[in-house]
């Protein structure tokens, strides 16, 4: 499916953001708030719940689908790339 054909996207391969006038980069990244379920620890659960979250969500509303786009900016600030390329990996090599 569409997650293994984009198991190559990291950072680096997204195109330029067109940011509106007056607008900087820093205005538009944003990352989640603070989660009260879990708020003394690492945020490594945090993230691997964020990235299962937004698959969850293309599921449901398909690809590029407008309601994940905040869980996926999410689960890519939360979460190093390295794993984000292993979970990935081992989900196609499942499917």
């Amino acid at each position: 499916g569409g997650r293994c054909e984009r198991m190559s996207e990291s950072a680096h391969d997204l195109e330029p953001t067109k940011l509106p006038a007056g607008i900087t980069p820093k205005q538009v990244l944003t990352t989640p708030g603070h989660n009260h379920y879990m708020p003394n620890q690492n945020q490594a659960k945090h993230c691997y719940m964020k990235y299962n979250e937004f698959f969850r969500c293309e599921k449901v509303h398909g690809e590029a689908a407008k309601q994940c786009a905040a869980i996926r900016d999410h689960y890519r600030s939360l979460c190093p790339y390295e794993w984000v390329s292993e979970w990935t990996s081992t989900a196609c090599r499942l499917l």
